[in-house]
């Protein structure tokens, strides 16, 4: 076994045998490379023996000096007990194996974590790309982001509360037009239990007399002043769109709650066999009618407000996901699909061209229009809607899904092909914007439309 120390680290390794002298070694600790025959001849160095006791020539009492001579001939003495006679092996594949299996140590764990972190980097950089390249979002990313890094999300993704004073400013403001959106028991006339319709003024019928709407029925004047005219007031009174969206929402689980105590009441008296007081269910149908009128009264004036929204608005995007609140409401309760058509079935009856009304049917037909491109006219069945009204122009962005059998909810406004309309109106705005005009034989236009899941 031949030993060699390494002439720049100090460290001492063993010679594989049959290694020659003119092979180049390479060291295992700082990978330094050397030719043996010149590693011997230059870095070594041979002891000098001054006493030996067994040696016959040794002299007494002499003093063993340790002296460094430089070796002048090593690789003779070294041959003798291990001759390298192998040219062709060297030290260096032992280095080499030494250092590839060194560098392929690590910790499983650490590799886990590297892929981890990787992915997790790629997250925020694919939401960039898709934000600020693509112009897409997912999962509603970015108004989640936008909540504690706005700085990175694009304006159009922040999250909206409801509009501020500069967004409030921008949405068109009108009138309140009573006849419109008043409150009348359209229950007296089409009860919301579906009771006999054929009772003294039921026909909602509308005569028109010197420029005024009439009704069989009578207006009825709610009991608080203060209360309707706040219910009543127009989207920018209101907190905009947002707040009518979100009463509109209140009114509708109020009208359902109302619902249900108002059948547990008849079904108590049922199991009681007894007969209920006359002032309890009048009183519970009171209220129901009560908070009928005034949920259809605010569909009504949602209709108006989404449809006066620009078309590429960032406050469009947070209105549309209420109103499909709206219709998920509507579409699991039957009770507030038939309040939509009765309101409907009344209100039609003294609605002017261009007013707003809310409709809830199934689609019969849907017919492709060539101009423009990607909308189509849907024909509705709907109860007590007339056919002119039941023939619906639906613009390309609603159009998207719309199939014969869809049960759908529907907001817009009246259209007639000899109605001239108003300057600057909300119709002159959207066509404007979208290039998209409804045609002659459309008598509804819809500014909403959702597909009903029950």
């Amino acid at each position: 076994m031949q030993l060699l120390p390494c002439a720049s680290c100090g460290k001492i390794f063993v010679l594989p045998e049959g290694t020659s002298a003119a092979a180049t070694i390479e060291c295992p600790n700082c990978e330094q490379q050397y030719v043996v025959d010149s590693l011997v001849r230059d870095e070594l160095v041979r002891w000098k023996v001054v006493y030996d006791p067994n040696s016959p020539d040794a002299p007494a009492d002499v003093e063993i000096l340790a002296v460094e001579e430089e070796a002048s001939d090593v690789a003779g003495d070294g041959a003798q007990q291990a001759p390298l006679v192998l040219d062709g092996a060297i030290g260096s594949g032992a280095g080499s194996a030494l250092r590839r299996a060194r560098r392929k140590q690590g910790t499983p764990i650490w590799s886990i974590i590297q892929v981890v972190l990787g992915g997790v980097a790629a997250v925020p950089i694919a939401l960039l790309i898709l934000w600020w390249v693509l112009d897409r979002d997912v999962m509603d990313a970015g108004p989640k982001v936008a909540r504690y890094l706005p700085w990175i999300v694009p304006q159009k993704y922040h999250p909206f509360d409801g509009p501020d004073a500069d967004v409030a400013d921008t949405l068109p403001r009108r009138p309140q037009r009573r006849g419109q959106s008043g409150f009348r028991r359209f229950d007296d006339v089409f009860p919301i239990d579906g009771g006999d319709s054929s009772a003294p003024g039921s026909d909602p019928r509308a005569a028109e007399s010197g420029g005024t709407t009439t009704h069989d029925a009578p207006e009825i004047d709610p009991p608080n002043a203060d209360q309707t005219a706040r219910e009543t007031a127009s989207p920018a009174e209101d907190g905009t769109v947002f707040g009518l969206a979100r009463r509109c929402l209140s009114e509708l689980d109020a009208f359902l709650q109302a619902s249900e105590r108002g059948n547990e009441a008849v079904s108590s008296a049922s199991a009681d066999d007894s007969e209920p007081s006359a002032q309890e269910p009048q009183t519970t149908a009171d209220r129901r009618r009560e908070l009928a009128q005034r949920a259809y009264a605010t569909l009504m004036e949602l209709a108006r407000a989404v449809e006066d929204i620009p078309l590429y608005s960032p406050v469009r995007r947070p209105v549309e996901d209420l109103l499909e609140d709206i219709a998920r409401r509507i579409g699991q309760h039957p009770e507030l699909r038939r309040l939509v058509q009765q309101g409907a079935t009344y209100w039609e009856a003294g609605a002017a061209p261009g007013g707003h009304l809310a409709l809830v049917g199934t689609v019969v037909d849907v017919q492709p229009l060539e101009s423009p491109d990607s909308a189509v006219m849907v024909h509705l069945a709907t109860d007590g809607v007339p056919e002119s009204v039941s023939r619906i122009f639906v613009p390309s962005r609603w159009a998207i899904g719309v199939e014969p059998d869809n049960d759908v909810f529907v907001l817009g406004r009246r259209i007639e092909a000899d109605a001239a309309e108003p300057e600057n109106s909300a119709t002159e705005r959207i066509a404007t914007q979208s290039g998209e005009r409804a045609p002659e034989n459309a008598g509804f236009e819809a500014c909403y439309l959702q597909v009903l899941q029950p």
